[in-house]
Protein backbone atom coordinates (compact mmCIF):
# COMPACT_ATOMS: atom_id res chain seq x y z
CA UNK A 1 0.00 0.00 0.00
CA UNK A 2 1.38 3.63 -0.98
CA UNK A 3 2.52 5.57 2.18
CA UNK A 4 0.39 9.44 2.72
CA UNK A 5 3.44 10.75 1.61
CA UNK A 6 3.41 9.57 -2.08
CA UNK A 7 -0.15 9.25 -2.73
CA UNK A 8 -0.94 12.77 -1.30
CA UNK A 9 2.09 14.85 -2.88
CA UNK A 10 2.16 18.32 -3.52
CA UNK A 11 3.59 18.84 -7.52
CA UNK A 12 4.95 21.92 -8.71
CA UNK A 13 4.44 23.12 -12.08
CA UNK A 14 7.49 25.24 -12.44
CA UNK A 15 9.69 21.97 -12.07
CA UNK A 16 7.46 18.75 -13.23
CA UNK A 17 6.83 17.27 -16.29
CA UNK A 18 3.50 16.75 -17.84
CA UNK A 19 3.53 13.52 -16.90
CA UNK A 20 3.93 14.02 -13.53
CA UNK A 21 1.44 16.66 -12.71
CA UNK A 22 -1.20 14.32 -14.67
CA UNK A 23 -0.24 11.68 -12.02
CA UNK A 24 -2.10 12.52 -8.86
CA UNK A 25 -5.53 12.89 -11.47
CA UNK A 26 -4.78 9.17 -13.08
CA UNK A 27 -4.85 8.42 -9.08
CA UNK A 28 -8.21 10.46 -8.12
CA UNK A 29 -10.13 10.81 -11.03
CA UNK A 30 -11.56 14.51 -11.20
CA UNK A 31 -15.04 13.92 -12.81
CA UNK A 32 -15.97 17.41 -14.57
CA UNK A 33 -19.88 18.69 -14.37
CA UNK A 34 -20.66 16.32 -17.96
CA UNK A 35 -19.70 13.13 -15.98
CA UNK A 36 -16.71 13.10 -17.76
CA UNK A 37 -13.17 12.43 -16.01
CA UNK A 38 -10.66 15.44 -16.97
CA UNK A 39 -8.01 12.94 -17.96
CA UNK A 40 -9.98 11.40 -20.53
CA UNK A 41 -10.68 15.09 -21.75
CA UNK A 42 -6.91 16.16 -21.57
CA UNK A 43 -5.75 13.05 -23.44
CA UNK A 44 -8.50 13.47 -26.46
CA UNK A 45 -6.69 16.72 -27.19
CA UNK A 46 -3.33 15.35 -26.73
CA UNK A 47 -2.69 15.53 -30.61
CA UNK A 48 -3.71 18.73 -31.45
CA UNK A 49 -1.45 21.84 -31.32
CA UNK A 50 -3.37 24.56 -30.88
CA UNK A 51 -5.53 24.06 -27.83
CA UNK A 52 -8.37 25.85 -25.87
CA UNK A 53 -9.60 26.17 -22.76
CA UNK A 54 -13.01 27.16 -22.26
CA UNK A 55 -14.01 27.95 -18.35
CA UNK A 56 -17.97 27.00 -18.61
CA UNK A 57 -19.83 29.19 -16.48
CA UNK A 58 -23.03 29.00 -18.13
CA UNK A 59 -25.57 26.01 -16.87
CA UNK A 60 -27.79 24.11 -18.88
CA UNK A 61 -30.19 24.00 -15.73
CA UNK A 62 -31.81 27.59 -14.43
CA UNK A 63 -31.05 28.35 -10.67
CA UNK A 64 -28.14 27.43 -10.01
CA UNK A 65 -25.88 29.49 -7.47
CA UNK A 66 -22.75 27.53 -7.72
CA UNK A 67 -20.60 29.66 -9.87
CA UNK A 68 -21.15 32.96 -7.71
CA UNK A 69 -20.14 31.04 -4.72
CA UNK A 70 -17.28 29.63 -6.20
CA UNK A 71 -15.82 32.88 -7.21
CA UNK A 72 -16.88 34.75 -4.39
CA UNK A 73 -15.18 32.07 -2.16
CA UNK A 74 -12.57 29.87 -4.23
CA UNK A 75 -11.34 32.78 -6.92
CA UNK A 76 -7.74 32.35 -6.48
CA UNK A 77 -7.81 28.52 -6.44
CA UNK A 78 -10.00 28.43 -9.61
CA UNK A 79 -7.38 30.86 -10.96
CA UNK A 80 -4.77 28.35 -9.91
CA UNK A 81 -6.22 25.68 -10.96
CA UNK A 82 -6.79 27.31 -14.69
CA UNK A 83 -3.10 27.93 -14.97
CA UNK A 84 -2.23 24.92 -14.13
CA UNK A 85 -4.31 22.92 -16.40
CA UNK A 86 -3.34 24.98 -19.00
CA UNK A 87 0.47 23.99 -18.42
CA UNK A 88 -0.32 20.15 -18.22
CA UNK A 89 -2.07 20.84 -21.73
CA UNK A 90 -0.25 23.08 -23.48
CA UNK A 91 -3.04 25.32 -23.77
CA UNK A 92 -2.75 28.46 -25.25
CA UNK A 93 -5.88 30.01 -25.19
CA UNK A 94 -8.62 30.57 -22.35
CA UNK A 95 -11.95 31.87 -22.97
CA UNK A 96 -14.53 32.71 -19.87
CA UNK A 97 -17.71 31.59 -21.48
CA UNK A 98 -20.17 33.54 -19.76
CA UNK A 99 -24.41 34.51 -20.07
CA UNK A 100 -24.97 37.99 -21.32
CA UNK A 101 -25.58 40.40 -18.49
CA UNK A 102 -23.55 38.78 -16.23
CA UNK A 103 -20.43 39.90 -17.07
CA UNK A 104 -20.66 42.24 -13.82
CA UNK A 105 -21.46 39.64 -11.09
CA UNK A 106 -17.74 38.41 -12.33
CA UNK A 107 -16.04 41.32 -13.07
CA UNK A 108 -13.18 41.72 -9.74
CA UNK A 109 -12.59 37.94 -11.14
CA UNK A 110 -12.55 38.36 -14.84
CA UNK A 111 -9.82 41.00 -13.97
CA UNK A 112 -7.80 38.60 -11.83
CA UNK A 113 -7.72 35.72 -14.09
CA UNK A 114 -7.12 37.79 -17.18
CA UNK A 115 -3.64 39.58 -15.15
CA UNK A 116 -3.36 35.75 -14.58
CA UNK A 117 -3.52 34.32 -18.11
CA UNK A 118 -1.33 37.68 -19.28
CA UNK A 119 0.56 35.38 -21.01
CA UNK A 120 -2.19 33.48 -23.25
CA UNK A 121 -4.73 34.11 -25.55
CA UNK A 122 -7.35 35.28 -23.19
CA UNK A 123 -11.52 36.51 -24.34
CA UNK A 124 -14.37 36.46 -22.76
CA UNK A 125 -17.34 35.07 -24.66
CA UNK A 126 -20.86 36.84 -23.70
CA UNK A 127 -23.52 34.03 -25.09
CA UNK A 128 -27.35 33.86 -24.70
CA UNK A 129 -28.50 32.29 -21.51
CA UNK A 130 -30.74 29.54 -23.51
CA UNK A 131 -30.68 26.43 -22.69
CA UNK A 132 -29.38 23.60 -23.14
CA UNK A 133 -26.10 26.42 -23.89
CA UNK A 134 -23.75 24.75 -20.80
CA UNK A 135 -23.99 21.62 -22.83
CA UNK A 136 -20.25 21.43 -24.12
CA UNK A 137 -21.36 20.28 -27.94
CA UNK A 138 -23.63 23.65 -28.03
CA UNK A 139 -21.14 25.75 -25.79
CA UNK A 140 -18.55 25.18 -28.46
CA UNK A 141 -20.90 25.26 -31.94
CA UNK A 142 -21.89 28.49 -30.52
CA UNK A 143 -18.31 29.51 -30.03
CA UNK A 144 -17.03 28.22 -33.05
CA UNK A 145 -20.30 29.10 -35.33
CA UNK A 146 -19.46 25.50 -36.77
CA UNK A 147 -21.66 22.38 -36.62
CA UNK A 148 -20.25 19.51 -33.96
CA UNK A 149 -22.04 16.76 -34.02
CA UNK A 150 -20.10 14.75 -30.86
CA UNK A 151 -17.43 15.40 -28.23
CA UNK A 152 -14.99 14.24 -30.43
CA UNK A 153 -15.45 16.19 -33.35
CA UNK A 154 -14.91 19.01 -30.21
CA UNK A 155 -11.73 17.61 -28.94
CA UNK A 156 -10.04 17.57 -32.67
CA UNK A 157 -10.87 20.86 -32.65
CA UNK A 158 -9.03 21.60 -29.80
CA UNK A 159 -11.42 22.57 -26.76
CA UNK A 160 -11.74 21.59 -23.93
CA UNK A 161 -15.04 23.15 -21.61
CA UNK A 162 -14.82 22.48 -18.04
CA UNK A 163 -16.64 23.50 -14.66
CA UNK A 164 -14.84 25.93 -12.39
CA UNK A 165 -15.40 23.64 -9.61
CA UNK A 166 -13.61 21.01 -11.18
CA UNK A 167 -11.11 23.61 -11.14
CA UNK A 168 -10.86 24.53 -7.84
CA UNK A 169 -10.42 20.50 -7.00
CA UNK A 170 -7.65 20.24 -9.47
CA UNK A 171 -5.43 23.26 -8.20
CA UNK A 172 -6.13 21.32 -4.22
CA UNK A 173 -5.37 18.18 -5.71
CA UNK A 174 -2.35 18.66 -7.68
CA UNK A 175 -0.71 21.71 -5.80
CA UNK A 176 -1.64 21.15 -2.13
CA UNK A 177 -1.92 17.13 -2.15
CA UNK A 178 -5.65 17.47 -0.88
CA UNK A 179 -8.36 15.34 -1.93
CA UNK A 180 -11.93 17.77 -2.13
CA UNK A 181 -14.76 15.84 -0.49
CA UNK A 182 -16.97 18.70 -0.12
CA UNK A 183 -18.93 20.21 -2.77
CA UNK A 184 -21.35 23.27 -3.29
CA UNK A 185 -25.11 22.36 -4.07
CA UNK A 186 -27.72 24.74 -4.85
CA UNK A 187 -30.98 23.78 -3.39
CA UNK A 188 -34.15 24.64 -5.33
CA UNK A 189 -36.92 24.93 -3.64
CA UNK A 190 -40.90 25.89 -4.56
CA UNK A 191 -43.00 27.10 -1.66
CA UNK A 192 -46.59 28.16 -2.84
CA UNK A 193 -45.42 28.96 -6.40
CA UNK A 194 -42.31 30.71 -5.35
CA UNK A 195 -39.54 29.44 -6.15
CA UNK A 196 -36.67 29.79 -3.47
CA UNK A 197 -32.89 29.27 -3.64
CA UNK A 198 -29.99 28.76 -1.48
CA UNK A 199 -26.28 27.06 -1.41
CA UNK A 200 -24.90 24.49 0.91
CA UNK A 201 -21.56 23.30 0.98
CA UNK A 202 -21.95 19.91 0.93
CA UNK A 203 -20.11 16.52 2.09
CA UNK A 204 -19.75 13.58 -0.77
CA UNK A 205 -21.70 11.14 0.92
CA UNK A 206 -24.13 13.01 2.63
CA UNK A 207 -27.94 11.36 2.12
CA UNK A 208 -30.20 13.85 0.67
CA UNK A 209 -32.99 13.76 3.88
CA UNK A 210 -29.65 14.64 6.28
CA UNK A 211 -28.94 17.61 4.22
CA UNK A 212 -32.54 18.48 4.12
CA UNK A 213 -33.10 18.12 7.66
CA UNK A 214 -29.81 20.66 8.22
CA UNK A 215 -30.90 23.52 6.12
CA UNK A 216 -34.39 23.65 7.66
CA UNK A 217 -34.57 25.48 10.78
CA UNK A 218 -37.18 23.40 12.16
CA UNK A 219 -34.51 20.35 11.50
CA UNK A 220 -37.57 18.66 9.39
CA UNK A 221 -37.13 17.01 6.07
CA UNK A 222 -40.81 17.45 4.84
CA UNK A 223 -41.11 17.57 0.92
CA UNK A 224 -43.77 16.40 -1.93
CA UNK A 225 -41.12 15.48 -5.03
CA UNK A 226 -37.55 15.57 -4.94
CA UNK A 227 -35.38 16.13 -7.97
CA UNK A 228 -31.68 15.71 -8.12
CA UNK A 229 -29.49 17.04 -10.89
CA UNK A 230 -31.92 20.31 -11.29
CA UNK A 231 -35.30 20.89 -13.52
CA UNK A 232 -34.63 20.47 -16.66
CA UNK A 233 -32.67 17.39 -16.63
CA UNK A 234 -33.23 15.92 -12.83
CA UNK A 235 -34.70 12.72 -12.20
CA UNK A 236 -37.60 12.08 -9.13
CA UNK A 237 -36.17 9.80 -6.53
CA UNK A 238 -38.30 7.33 -4.31
CA UNK A 239 -36.92 9.10 -1.17
CA UNK A 240 -34.24 10.90 0.12
CA UNK A 241 -31.97 7.73 0.88
CA UNK A 242 -29.79 8.76 -1.79
CA UNK A 243 -26.58 10.33 -1.21
CA UNK A 244 -24.79 13.14 -2.80
CA UNK A 245 -21.96 11.87 -5.69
Amino acid sequence: MKNTQELFKKFDPTTEGEDMLKLPLRRFSIVDADGIDLVSKIDAVDGVEDKTIVLNMLSDEPYQLNNPYLVATRAEEVIDGTLLLATIMHASKIVVALAKGTEGLYSEFLSKLELACSSLNFSVALLPDKYPLGDEITLIEALTKKKMNSVLEVRDAGYLAIDIFSLYVLKKLVLEGEVVVDKPLTIIELNEDKIETSIALVKVGTTIENLLASVNKDGTMAYKKIVAGGPMRGIALADGKASIA
